[in-house]
């Protein structure tokens, strides 16, 4: 069942068990914060997630 987590940075987080913060939901307003495109590096790896004229999300190395 789906709850709500505590607030983190002013952001309500949606999870699987929010108490042990086994799945986070971010919104992709908040991911992207008026932006095309962010950055996630994994791994010593950067990543682009950018969203298309389409508004579909693409990741690419």
């Amino acid at each position: 069942m789906t709850q709500l987590s505590p607030v983190e940075d002013g952001v309500c987080i949606l999870g699987v068990d929010a108490k042990s913060g086994a799945c986070r939901v971010l919104p992709s307003s908040v991911l992207f914060a008026g932006k095309k495109e962010v950055r996630i590096h994994h791994s010593g790896v950067e990543y682009v997630l950018r969203i298309t004229k389409e508004q579909k999300l693409v990741l690419t190395k």
